[in-house]
């Protein structure tokens, strides 16, 4: 019969790995409050129309810049799976700074160019001065993707070694530091002359304090840059041809689910056109979007798990494919027992949504619904997480990438059918993501037995 203590002693050390990473999904939305605090800091009154402009301007910047950036997080992988020696750290280096520097191109193209107009001022309608202002941010942030490369190439290595603790302490950090360097720039005179500068600064503080506590926890914990020979001829050397063979389906994916969410917004906005509710409906799913993802959010860092944990690491031993799955079941088991009775009990959800978003019960009546459903979102993100860590430790990342297209085609078709099943609105929204989550999940699992029983794909 297993104890209790054998159990424990026998999980802990995943939970210790994945509860730090867990925290990093929760610290962007800290921080992209903190930086409009410090837009809106100005003194109100004349200058409203001004602080509404700037947050206008700060928010298209920076959605600009995630779009444009979003591939450089994915290095992170790279060098958690790919990178075993010096030599592949600095080839790893080497050719994604060449994707920063195109990234920082972009950045100051639209900055600097009529192309940047295009974009902004004609395609998203805003006024010339909003744009002009956007252009302006993205010229100032235009060096972050190459603090985002040097960030997350070590990130990935420190996992390699189970080194969360330090890769989450370093994003908290960056938050942290944002939030302080806002609190003491809005006592400046910033506020006045140019409160543009505000984020921009914090952004950059941020960044910076990242950067020193990851390359401290690379080169001090415990000295694991030792820990890399100079090169390994038990592996395979890490190329341009195999580091892109196992990084663009991991964007591709990557962009899918960045687009899932203004398409369920064009949708359930059209399907309520006609009865004068789409600004309602849309409002339901932004309200309820970032509570639930509370709690299924952090299980995408499943997929870091499993190679982290499948090969022995300084003095620690390999965990076998059971004892992970395991691991996974606990996590689905841990997460539905929050979600079930807070989401179904009688009166529970309203208060929930009236006490952290602030809605009156009125409203917050119409997010029970939605909510009770993403309550099983837990299953296939979970399972999509763990099937894909494991594709990730056999380099055949590919097998995952069909899941990205059918996964938007199940959305898409899911929003055009369940309203003829009288599914309506922000309902018929979180219903077709959970669906579009299954089919992902399921065509990974495909792609998983495929390798599996291909043996020659294993090796």
């Amino acid at each position: 019969m297993i104890s209790c203590r054998s159990v424990w002693n026998t999980y802990w050390p995943l939970g210790k790995f994945l509860f730090p990473l867990g925290l990093t999904n929760i610290a962007p939305d800290i921080a992209d409050q903190a930086l409009n605090r410090g837009i809106t800091s100005m003194n109100s009154g004349d200058q409203s129309t001004i602080i509404i402009d700037s947050l206008a301007s700060f928010g298209l910047a920076i959605s600009l810049m995630k779009f444009f950036a979003f591939p450089l997080g994915e290095v992170r992988h790279v060098s958690l799976v790919l990178v075993h020696s010096q030599k592949d750290r600095r080839i790893c280096i080497l050719l994604s700074l060449i994707m920063a520097l195109g990234s920082c191109a972009i950045f100051l193209v639209l900055g600097l160019s009529v192309m940047g107009t295009m974009l902004i001022e004609e395609l998203h309608e805003v006024k010339h001065s909003v744009s002009e202002n956007t252009k302006i941010i993205l010229v100032y942030l235009s060096l972050t993707p190459i603090l985002e490369i040097l960030c997350q190439i070590h990130a990935g290595i420190l996992l390699q070694y189970r080194q969360s603790v330090v890769v989450g302490a370093s994003s908290l950090a960056d938050v942290a530091m944002q939030v302080v360097t806002v609190l003491v720039l809005v006592q400046t005179n910033l506020t006045t002359t140019n409160p543009l500068l505000i984020p921009v600064l914090s952004v950059y503080v941020g960044y910076h304090t990242r950067i020193a506590i990851i390359l401290i926890g690379y080169y001090c914990k415990p000295g694991i840059q030792h820990l890399l020979p100079y090169d390994q001829n038990s592996h395979e050397p890490l190329t341009i041809k195999n580091m892109l063979k196992f990084f663009w389906p991991l964007i591709f994916i990557n962009m899918v689910h960045k687009i899932s969410r203004p398409i369920i917004n064009l949708f359930v906005a059209r399907n309520q056109a006609s009865s004068g509710n789409s600004e309602k409906a849309v409002a339901v799913l932004t309200a309820v979007y970032p509570i639930p993802r509370t709690f299924y959010g952090w299980q995408n860092n499943l997929k870091e798990v499993q190679p982290a944990f499948a090969k022995p690491s300084h003095g620690h031993r390999a965990y076998t494919s059971r004892e992970r799955v395991t691991f996974t079941v606990g996590c689905i088991v841990f997460c539905m027992l929050i979600t079930l009775p807070t989401f179904f009990s009688p009166g529970v959800p309203e208060k929930v949504i009236h006490g952290l978003v602030g809605v009156d019960l009125e409203f917050a009546k119409l997010t029970v619904v939605p909510l009770q459903i993403f309550s099983f979102m837990t299953l296939p993100v979970a399972s999509r997480s763990h099937l894909t860590g494991w594709l990730m430790i056999k380099k055949k990342t590919k097998y995952a990438a069909p899941s990205g297209v059918l996964r938007l085609a199940a959305i898409i078709i899911a929003c055009i059918v369940f309203p003829l099943m009288g599914l309506n609105g922000a309902e018929m929204g979180v219903a077709s993501l959970l669906f579009g989550f299954v089919i992902e999940a399921l065509t990974v699992a495909a792609g998983t037995i495929f390798v599996w029983k291909k043996k020659e794909l294993c090796q």
